[in-house]
C-alpha cells in the first residue's frame, strides 16, 4: 500500500476521496478519545459516560464507509495481486476494468438499498433505544454517502484502468 499523497497534489476527484479519508481518520481519533475518556472516568471516578459504546459504534460505521473509497484508490481494497501480477499489462488492465464495472454495479445496488433504509428511518422518525435517543438517520447517513464515494472511486479506477489498457495497446501492446 502506498502512502497517501498530499491533498494539494491530487486531481479534483481524488481530492474528494482524500477528504473522505480525513473524515474517516477523524472518526478513528474521536472514537479513541471517547474510549480513553470513558476508561479514565471508570478508573478514576468510578462512573461511566454511558454513551461511549453508542457513539463509538457510530464512529465505526463512519470510518468504514468513508474509508473504503480511499482504500480502493490506494490499492488496499479488493485486490488479488498474486493473480494479477502474473498477467500482461493489457490483460491486467482489462480484467481490472471488468472488475471495476462489476463492483460499481454492486456498489450502486448497495447504495440504493442503504439510501432506502436511511430514508425510511428518517420518514418514520426512528430513534435509537438508548440514553441519547439518537435519530437513527444521522449515523445511517454515513452509509449512502460512503457508498456514493466508493462508486465514484470505482469510476476513477475504471478510467485509470481503461487508460492503462489503451496506453499498453498504443505503445506496442503487451510484451509478456
Amino acid at each position: 500500500m502506498e502512502p497517501a499523497p498530499s491533498l494539494s497534489r491530487l486531481g479534483p476527484g481524488d481530492r474528494v476521496i482524500g477528504l473522505s479519508r480525513v473524515v474517516a481518520e477523524g472518526a478513528i481519533v474521536a472514537m479513541m478519545l471517547l474510549i480513553v475518556v470513558d476508561i479514565l472516568c471508570r478508573s478514576l471516578l468510578d462512573i461511566s459516560l454511558l454513551i461511549s459504546d453508542e457513539i463509538s459504534g457510530y464512529m465505526l460505521v463512519l470510518m468504514t464507509f468513508f474509508g473504503a473509497a480511499d482504500a480502493l484508490r490506494h490499492g488496499a481494497l479488493l485486490r488479488i495481486e498474486i493473480v494479477l501480477s502474473r498477467l500482461g499489462v493489457r490483460l491486467q488492465a482489462g480484467l481490472c476494468a471488468i472488475f471495476d464495472v462489476l463492483a460499481l454495479g454492486l456498489t450502486l445496488i448497495v447504495l440504493w438499498q442503504v439510501t432506502a433504509l436511511t430514508w425510511s428511518t428518517w420518514t418514520r422518525r426512528m430513534v435509537a433505544p438508548t440514553l441519547l435517543e439518537t435519530p437513527l438517520w444521522l449515523p445511517q447517513l454515513a452509509m449512502p454517502i460512503g457508498c456514493a464515494l466508493l462508486a465514484f472511486a470505482f469510476l476513477l479506477e475504471l478510467r485509470d484502468h481503461a487508460r492503462a489498457a489503451f496506453a499498453a495497446d498504443s505503445v506496442g501492446g503487451d510484451h509478456r
